[in-house]
């Protein structure tokens, strides 16, 4: 009687034969198919929230910060005094500037905004080659009407103008008589986000130019479009970065892109959108492992296991805009560990929970950790799909087929009926 009490009260282990039907496998595949809906569905909604937020947000943004920078080279259309005759275009004959970044980014929601501070000082000499007395027409462009300008000034001889124009359109004219120089001095302050570009004259033209820009960060990156800095150093404070050309043709642009930040609403979208890759491949290990020890994992076993794995991706996407994406990351991915773990310890013992551990780290944590670096998703794809031939390879190179999966091999046929 306290015998079969005891039996009773012992917890039941899933019932251990290395006998797999086709029915299961075509279950389990129908079971990938309904959790892979789930994982589209995810996805689709992570990106619809994130881009119909970006939107918003990138717009209040740039409404407080304004769009990206950029400065134009100043040109001056010659004429002669006296008659009026076009004498062509002439560039400064040497431009000094000054360029101070104070990068400030602004998170909204799932995304970092990479907004600055600027403040700009230029000073540009010109100097009339010619015997006669010119008109100078000179006109270039600044960030236009939807930036935010800050004691905007440009002298010249004793003229002032401390009004930034509304359209960004600097337009002022002035005599250079034979022979002399003039200096033209610009200033001003502004928010921007992203970039901050500088644009040559046409054709990329510039002579004894000089520009340094200072930034409060280390990191930054060169616009596809833009030269690279001649020369630049670090600073305790961040980098100095020197564009200097004594006479230059085909330089239409220098300057420097913000540091780019995780965007976590892209991280996000990836992992749903792969979660049934990486599952599909966590599950290939499992099966395999758990006909080589002989364990019987029922599609009910898989179907839990399955909303384990997609807790991470559903955790991750939500946790994200409250925690830091690294953070949120780690915790999502602890959680989903936790879970698998200790529900396969239940189910089957501690030598399959720590090989399912192994895997799980493998094809749902790493796997998924790739999407934080941009240009990696296919190399990776291909590692890991190498990995797992290998392993399903070596896993059943010896395993005997007719004993471990049921095709209703070695059975008599039906006796043919009798007329």
């Amino acid at each position: 009687m306290n015998n079969d009490n005891t039996r009773q009260t012992q917890p039941q282990l899933p019932m251990k034969t290395p006998l797999y039907r086709p029915a299961h496998f075509i279950i389990l595949m129908a079971l990938l198919g309904a959790v892979s809906f789930l994982w589209l569905l995810l996805g689709g909604t992570v990106t619809s929230r994130a881009v119909i937020a970006s939107q918003k947000l990138a717009y209040e943004v740039e409404g407080n910060w304004g769009p990206a920078l950029a400065q134009g080279h100043p040109a001056a259309k010659a004429r002669t005094q006296s008659t009026g005759e076009s004498r062509g275009v002439i560039l400064p004959e040497s431009s000094v500037i000054d360029v101070k970044l104070d990068f400030q980014p602004q998170k909204k929601g799932l995304i970092t905004h990479r907004t600055y501070s600027s403040a700009m000082t230029a000073t540009y000499t010109w100097r009339n080659p010619d015997p006669v007395d010119l008109t100078m027409e000179v006109g270039f462009q600044i960030p236009g009407s939807s930036t935010r300008i800050e004691a905007f000034k440009l002298s010249l001889d004793d003229r002032v103008i401390d009004e930034a124009p509304a359209d960004g359109k600097v337009e002022l004219s002035f005599p250079l008589p034979a022979g002399t120089t003039k200096t033209m001095r610009l200033e001003y302050s502004a928010l921007g986000k992203d970039s901050w570009l500088y644009h040559l004259a046409e054709g990329g033209k510039a002579k004894n130019f000089q520009l340094t820009l200072t930034t409060n960060c280390h990191e930054y990156n060169v616009p596809i479009e833009a030269e690279s800095p001649t020369r630049h150093r670090s600073t305790a404070d961040g980098m100095t970065h020197e564009w200097a050309f004594a006479n230059i043709t085909g330089v239409e642009t220098v300057g420097i892109e913000m540091p780019s930040f995780v965007d976590a609403a892209k991280v996000a979208a990836r992992m749903s959108f792969f979660g049934p890759l990486s599952l599909g491949l966590f599950f290939s290990v499992l099966v395999i492992a758990a006909m080589r020890m002989g364990i019987f994992l029922h599609v009910a076993h898989f179907g839990l296991l399955a909303a384990a794995c997609f807790a991470f991706q559903l955790l991750f996407a939500y946790s994200v805009d409250v925690l830091p994406a690294v953070l949120a990351f780690i915790v999502a991915a602890a959680v989903t560990m936790g879970l698998v773990g200790f529900y396969l310890y239940l189910i089957a013992g501690k030598t399959f929970m720590r090989i399912a551990m192994v895997a799980q780290a493998a094809y749902i944590v790493l796997f998924n950790a790739t999407f934080f670096f941009d240009g990696y998703t296919g190399l990776t794809l291909t590692i890991v799909g190498i990995i797992t031939l290998g392993l399903v390879m070596g896993g059943t190179a010896k395993m005997d087929w007719s004993n471990v999966m049921d095709f209703g091999a070695g059975k008599n046929p039906p006796p043919l009926p009798t007329i």
